[in-house]
């Protein structure tokens, strides 16, 4: 009996362990996606949507409303810099909160990973910050130096791309108050990440450079 009860206890904790591996492989949804599959198949009255991979496990949950937010500040953005992206959510870069700007299939694309949507919550203008610099990356037509989303920028592209996010969602209409928010809660977030770090303006320095473009734009 107590041979069984091992052996149950060892098959519960491979299926545990198998489940969440599964749930972590590397995926990518299609935001459009998301709002239309929770409409059609979760509850109406349902405040998350959930992110499925293809075999039906379920990965996470995100807020409904959130999801609308991001999709709407994201056509805002594109119309401001005239360009037609897409926009994926993914669960790639865990635990760290992180996004990218790629091509995929031959489209102008961003993908925004799960950490860096539980660090903004429902912060409309951070996420504007967000989505306006990863355009500003397809605009100056940065070519990255890895595949897939894993794009790797040089530190003056990425200057480059903060300065031309900012004036982005200035004219998009959102507040930059939002941008210094959002690079100042990332830069707490992320300074234990080394990777990110080598890869990206110091914090500080960033931040200085952010607060001088910004006052730049409100006194145009």
């Amino acid at each position: 009996m107590k041979t069984i009860g091992l052996l149950v206890l060892g098959i519960s904790l491979c299926l545990f362990v198998l489940a969440a591996c599964t749930a972590n492989r590397p995926h990518l949804w299609l935001a459009d996606s998301i709002v239309s599959a929770g409409l059609k198949s979760d509850r109406l009255d349902s405040k998350h949507v959930s992110l499925k991979l293809p075999d039906q496990v379920i990965a996470a949950s995100i807020s409904r409303s959130v999801m609308k937010e991001l999709l709407d500040v994201h056509a805002k953005i594109d119309a401001a810099a005239q360009v037609h992206s897409k926009l994926y959510i993914t669960n790639r870069g865990h635990p760290w909160p992180n996004a990218y700007a790629a091509t995929l299939d031959g489209v102008q694309s961003i993908a925004i990973n799960l950490n860096m949507l539980e660090l903004i919550g429902d912060d409309k203008n951070m996420y504007a910050a967000l989505i306006a610099h990863e355009i500003a990356h397809h605009m100056k037509q940065h070519r990255a130096s890895a595949a897939l989303i894993e794009n790797i920028f040089t530190h003056h592209q990425e200057t480059e791309a903060d300065e031309l996010g900012l004036q982005l969602m200035f004219q998009a209409g959102y507040a930059l108050s939002g941008a210094l928010g959002f690079y100042e809660k990332l830069t707490r977030a992320t300074e234990q990440n080394t990777t990110f770090l080598s890869l990206h303006p110091s914090g500080e320095e960033r931040l200085k450079h952010i607060r001088q473009v910004i006052e730049s734009l409100h006194q145009e």
